[in-house]
């Protein structure tokens, strides 16, 4: 008799544990989408002496979406307080060109897998100037469409989506969580 009553709770046991690892497999799935839905973003700042230039560069997948804000923080130079920005692609194709600015953004989906680059000078020679740039460059999802406005849309849609798989998942848990309850109680 004392094996037939052990046997229903090392059943219980047993679901419980089948439970407490399909709730583990889904808090780890939910971190991963979270982690996969973050963009990188690569903030810093630099100096540019006058007469030279600074390149960023970036190994994007075909598809991603990237995203660079920059402006001058400080500048040793009235003269010099601006920057040019030229972004260009892994076949050396021109995606974003600034000139004499000291703010500034763009916004593009890689075309395909590679090596883009963000080169920043200073647009006028003064001897001993140096410009300080603050530049933030975001890669996030890689979206399919056609466009830059469009990636943008498209991105939106994707976080939107990714928001509803959510949602569906933390309901899949709660339904984990009460059933975990009711057999503990049980």
């Amino acid at each position: 008799m004392c094996t037939n009553l052990a046997l229903p709770h090392s059943a219980a046991r047993s679901r419980i544990a089948l439970q407490m690892l399909t709730l583990t497999r889904l808090l780890a799935g939910i971190v991963f989408l979270l982690s996969a839905a973050a963009a990188a973003v690569d903030a810093l700042v630099f100096d540019v002496p006058s007469g030279t230039s600074k390149c960023l560069k970036e190994f994007l997948r075909g598809g991603v979406h990237s995203h660079m804000s920059y402006r001058v923080a400080e500048a040793t130079s009235a003269a010099g307080s601006t920057v040019s920005v030229r972004v260009t692609g892994p076949g050396g194709e021109e995606l974003h060109l600034t000139e004499s600015v000291e703010r500034g953004r763009f916004v593009f989906q890689a075309a395909g897998d590679g090596e883009y680059v963000a080169c920043f000078w200073t647009p006028h020679y003064e001897r001993g100037a140096i410009v300080s740039v603050h530049a933030q460059w975001a890669v996030g999802l890689r979206v399919h469409a056609e466009g830059p406005l469009a990636a943008v849309s498209t991105a939106k849609g994707s976080i939107d989506s990714m928001v509803g798989e959510l949602k569906s998942l933390e309901d899949s848990v709660r339904f984990i969580h009460e059933e975990m309850i009711y057999l503990s109680e049980r």
